[in-house]
């Protein structure tokens, strides 16, 4: 009898356990997130928020960092910039924030670019040149305009040049024979 009593208790669960799994709600992609899902406890008991680094940085990746830590912070974090990133033109993706929800629409979260230029801040030393990073951004360092010209014209344009005169040296030569 204890035995029918403990078969019909288990049955019973399990069959609860089924109904609550095929009766479960799932969120659809257009519903917002919680805005609390969006941080964790550090060790100190610190709030920590997690954003993305990306680009012309040492160390790219995914980091957790203290709430209210700007941006120079992070990067030196992240090991610094790469010889060659654009320090005047810094993308922060931020997700869009409505009534304490991200705002989504449907086929991922929607992000607004706001564009950074830490130069000034580097010549001027004043911190309001630096924006405090939010839980979500994403920051994205790219290649800077005068890198990419530097780069075309280095070595291997060199090489090119000096390979073109010597080919026009050898041409003229053998003209002259002919």
């Amino acid at each position: 009898m204890n035995f029918k009593i403990r078969l019909a208790a288990l049955l019973f669960v399990a069959q609860a356990g089924l109904f609550q799994v095929v009766c479960a709600q799932t969120a659809s992609n257009n519903q917002p997130v919680n805005m609390a899902s969006r941080y964790i406890l550090g060790d100190s008991d610190e709030i920590l928020i997690k954003v993305n680094i990306l680009g012309y940085i040492r160390k790219p990746g995914q980091y957790f960092i203290p709430r209210h830590t700007d941006l120079v912070t992070l990067i030196a974090n992240a090991g610094g910039f790469i010889k060659g990133a654009d320090l005047d033109k810094i993308q922060i993706l931020r997700q869009q924030v409505e009534d304490g929800k991200i705002s989504s629409n449907g086929h991922g979260q929607m992000h607004d670019i706001e564009v950074i230029s830490i130069d000034k801040y580097f010549e001027t030393g004043k911190t309001s040149f630096l924006p405090t990073l939010r839980a979500g951004d994403s920051i994205v360092i790219k290649r800077s305009r005068g890198d990419k010209i530097r780069s075309f014209f280095g070595v291997n344009s060199v090489f090119n040049v000096v390979a073109t005169l010597a080919s026009v040296a050898l041409i003229v030569d053998r003209l002259k024979y002919n």
